[in-house]
């Protein structure tokens, strides 16, 4: 049974309009199926190169590892409020780590942010939580850094992805409206706007869109574009937010949603599939962390086949993409989550057995892998001074690689 308190908040949340489809839904009423049915099988099922099994890995080119056993240094722990982190981010414009949680303090299932400032010289550091996350940050898997909110704009948005199915942490029956968020990376505006009770606008969140239940990566490609890999449905979807409609606001009109139905995606729960994008190439590198593989998208190949009913929102455009080119890149792994590129190379995190491995993004040949201490390696970025930093999501910590020279 509801307490008075969490009634009144209940009863809030249904007077947003994000709270769910409660004014438009689809043709059948029912969220938009897996469905989007066998579009041609255009996957390449082989690996993007043969290597010869017999060819030394290429250490030497792989400075991040160093000549050596690297080690391992824990950065940042449960101490410093982490709770399952997911996902880590260094700012673009800041010399600040955004580190993401999947659990907020008490906040029905909603994610945090656990932001280190001037992270390489010390652990100054602030816990950020929109106190509308339930829904808008609700079971976080990813965050990534994005373009300036409005034109002219010095800040940064970022966007995050969330493992939900919109059930409020199981205080009621899921229905599926979910999907990705868009935030300011404004600390005068993220978590500080439009929060608490008395609020009639849905917290600082800047926009969201509705049809990626169970999203589990998020990348971005430009302008407020952006990628994910989606658990729902089981394929790649890519999402426009176009102009945000501000903090707390709830128009979606303007957003378009293109779902690459050649590009599949297998989930596995509770385990991020992060993504990668090169934008000199077009490549959009993704874990599908169900087959153990690593796939990559030609973002540049592929056409219209058709409008979908949206589910819940009107949007700008909703479609159906086919005969894009999509192969598969690198394969064995036990279950790939973290993804980062740098300098022609793919550093790829295998959740289940710690490793770090890094691929030559030109020819798919493994260069070098290290096997770190972690009990669950996800989300990976790079510092400013060239080094990997990792989550350890089961062990509650944030470590950086130290590469032995």
């Amino acid at each position: 049974m509801l307490s008075a308190r969490n009634f009144a908040f209940f009863a809030m949340t249904l007077a947003l309009g994000c709270r769910g489809p409660v004014d438009q839904k689809d043709d059948t009423g029912a969220p938009p199926p897996d469905d989007t049915g066998e579009a041609g099988d255009t996957e390449d099922t082989g690996s993007a190169s043969d290597t010869d099994d017999t060819e030394e890995p290429k250490v030497a080119a792989v400075e991040e590892f160093g000549l050596g056993t690297p080690t391992y240094e824990v950065f940042a722990t449960a101490s410093e409020d982490l709770s399952t982190p997911r996902d880590l981010a260094f700012h673009p414009d800041r010399d600040e780590l955004w580190v993401l949680s999947r659990y907020g303090e008490g906040s029905w299932g909603a994610g945090n942010t656990t932001i280190f400032f001037e992270p390489l010289a010390g652990l100054d550091f602030e816990n950020f939580a929109d106190s509308f996350g339930y829904h808008f940050m609700a079971h976080p898997s990813a965050l990534a850094f994005g373009a300036a909110e409005y034109e002219g704009s010095s800040e940064i948005n970022f966007a995050t992805c969330q493992e939900s199915r919109n059930d409020y942490n199981g205080n009621y029956a899921p229905d599926d409206f979910m999907g990705p968020s868009l935030w300011s990376s404004d600390l005068e505006i993220y978590a500080m706007v439009n929060q608490g009770w008395g609020s009639s606008l849905g917290g600082s969140h800047l926009d969201m869109l509705h049809q990626s239940p169970l999203c589990m990566g998020i990348e971005h490609d430009s302008a407020n574009v952006y990628w994910v890999t989606d658990g729902s449905n089981g394929n790649i979807v890519r999402y426009d937010f176009v102009l945000d409609h501000g903090p707390g606001h709830d128009d979606h009109s303007d957003g378009i949603v293109r779902r690459y139905l050649d590009a599949s995606f297998t989930r596995v729960a509770d385990v991020p599939s992060h993504l990668a994008f090169d934008g000199d190439s077009g490549w959009l590198y993704y874990a599908d962390t169900g087959t153990g593989t690593i796939k990559r998208l030609d973002t540049l190949s592929g056409t219209s086949a058709g409008n979908m009913s949206p589910y819940g929102e009107s949007l700008a455009e909703y479609t159906r993409w086919n005969g894009a080119t999509v192969e598969t890149f690198a394969s064995d792994m036990s279950a790939p989550s973290g993804l980062l590129l740098n300098d022609g190379r793919l550093f790829v995190s295998d959740y289940s057995t710690g490793e770090i491995i890094a691929f030559d993004t030109e020819d798919g040949a493994e260069l070098a892998r290290i096997q770190t201490e972690a009990q669950g390696v996800t989300g990976l970025d790079m510092s400013s001074a060239g080094e990997i930093f990792f989550v350890d999501m089961d062990a509650e910590q944030v470590v950086r690689v130290v590469p032995e020279n």
